[in-house]
């Protein structure tokens, strides 16, 4: 066995992708599709293939970044989930040698270090794989980032019983919006949730959107079941919605959540979310992500957004970020 990292160029385009919907942990993040949203000039792709021979072992979609006068190879920082994409059949051999591969490569072009951001949590793989995690730490990788993920598994759970998986509270939440005539449906209408989403973002937090409304409309364009709206209406007037990504067949992600603030007191977040794992259940998921609930890189954790989700049954799982500096 002899793998050799090749620097990523247009014409493995449609082999990329296809590798990534067969791999043990490949998400949507991963695909050129969605990588090929971002605008020109945002990112410098350093993206990196990993072959042995003819055959594609792994991949890892990269960027080179500037970090204080250092250039460094950094699993893309414009995806929400990175690192190295294994082959189902990869072995632990394999991907330790993959690992050595990139640093290998990094270390002859130059680069000072190699930044692996936000690995793919095991829950939101199609199967097992922490042997990638395993060499780091024996290759010298230190972690500089932990976040608080959430999941709520739904591949045990029947629509008829979702009300039953939530907490007391929240079941009458859930309840009070429906009696309230709230109601809940998938639109293409991102122009009139992204002014409620910036406004909680800006009321609460001071911080904004990672994308701007057209952003979230060309990869809605690019993607169509992979980014959707599951909008809540107060009769035709939206108040409240839930941007899903179909992480791959076996996830979706809540990419952003918001609702607007004259209208909690009918609750339409608590819909949504029910009939965000009503959908999962439907379409055969295995699990409903609900994204970060940490603050400050992960230092500190927002304790009543945690709170939220774990009355839907969520859990904590971790996202981490590693990095080796030669």
């Amino acid at each position: 066995m002899s793998i050799t990292a090749v620097p990523y160029t247009g014409a493995f385009e449609q082999k990329w992708d296809a590798f990534v919907r067969t791999a043990r942990n490949g998400t949507i993040f991963h695909t050129r599709r969605f990588l090929s949203y971002h605008p020109e000039g945002r990112f410098h792709d350093a993206s990196v293939i990993l072959m042995d021979g003819e055959k594609i072992l792994g991949l890892l979609p990269a960027a080179m970044r500037d970090e204080a006068g250092k250039k460094m190879l950094v699993a893309h920082p414009g995806a929400s989930y990175g690192g190295l994409v294994l082959s189902s059949d990869a072995s632990v051999e394999e991907t330790g040698a993959m690992l050595d591969a990139v640093l290998g490569y990094a270390k002859q072009e130059k680069y000072a270090g190699v930044s692996m951001l936000r690995l793919p949590p095991a829950s939101l793989q199609a199967e097992y794989s922490e042997d990638q995690l395993y060499w780091m730490f024996h290759r010298g990788f230190l972690m500089t980032r932990c976040e608080m993920d959430g999941a709520i598994d739904v591949s045990d759970l029947a629509e008829k019983n979702i009300l039953e998986s939530l907490t007391g509270k929240c079941r009458n939440m859930v309840r009070q919006a429906e009696r309230a005539g709230v109601t809940v449906k998938l639109s293409n209408d991102f122009a009139t949730f992204w002014p409620i989403l910036e406004g909680v973002l800006t009321g609460r937090h001071g911080t904004k959107p990672t994308h701007t409304l057209a952003e979230i409309q060309k990869l809605h364009a690019l993607l169509p079941e992979g980014f959707r709206l599951l909008a809540a209406y107060e009769g035709t007037k939206m108040v409240g919605g839930i941007v899903l990504v179909t992480i791959y067949d076996r996830a979706l992600y809540t990419l952003y959540m918001a609702q607007e603030y004259t209208s909690q007191q009918h609750h339409p977040m608590h819909l949504l979310l029910a009939e965000a794992i009503r959908l999962a259940i439907s379409e055969k998921r295995q699990v409903l992500h609900l994204g970060v609930s940490t603050e400050d890189g992960g230092k500190k954790i927002n304790e009543g957004l945690f709170f939220f989700k774990e009355s839907f049954g969520c859990r904590p799982v971790r996202r981490e970020s590693w990095e080796i500096i030669f």
